[in-house]
């Protein structure tokens, strides 16, 4: 199988660009079919240093839909945190209660989850691998446990356009 990793920050523009514009190139070209199995990753860049902010608090919150909710609900929260990624700084963690409400979850253990750092165990696990990969920023993309070489690239749509390179190529070699 082949395994693509994106790392990512709810509160990272370029994340929120990538998930909204060309993401749905790769779903439709490579998730849809079953063709790779795309894994999100928590890379958080955007909060202070040594201090929690509303990145770590959005990823926990996340992590709980996906705990209580599944897979489907886990994306559909991760759409709506960057639908409302302006609103994030402002309104964490009441927000994550909301949205996950909006979306018929359970709103409480959500925005709880993102308070106490429910799920943090896991973030720093992403947030480590993330480091050991030498990873610079977000979104990077991981494939098949390498990052995914985007020094060509001008823009992020060049860089998804090296990704589905690489998934190509990895791909015809199976």
């Amino acid at each position: 199988d082949v395994v693509l990793e994106v790392f990512e920050d709810f509160g990272c523009g370029f994340c929120q660009s990538y998930v909204q514009n060309l993401f749905p190139s790769i779903r439709s070209q490579y998730l849809d079919d079953g063709l790779i199995r795309y894994e999100h990753r928590d890379f958080i860049t955007t909060d202070p240093p040594d201090a929690v902010g509303p990145s770590q608090q959005a990823a926990n919150a996340a992590r709980e839909v996906l705990d209580r909710h599944g897979d489907a609900a886990f994306w559909e929260f991760a759409e709506a945190l960057y639908d409302n990624q302006g609103r994030l700084s402002a309104e964490a963690p009441g927000l994550f209660g909301e949205l996950a409400g909006n979306l018929g979850f359970d709103a409480g253990p959500v925005e709880d989850a993102a308070v106490d750092l429910a799920h943090d165990s896991a973030v720093q696990a992403d947030i480590d691998r993330a480091n050991d990969l030498n990873l610079g920023g977000t979104p990077s993309f991981v494939l098949d446990g390498s990052q995914v070489d985007t020094g060509g690239a001008r823009d992020l749509g060049d860089v998804v356009a090296l990704v589905a390179e690489e998934i190509d190529q990895a791909l015809s070699e199976q």
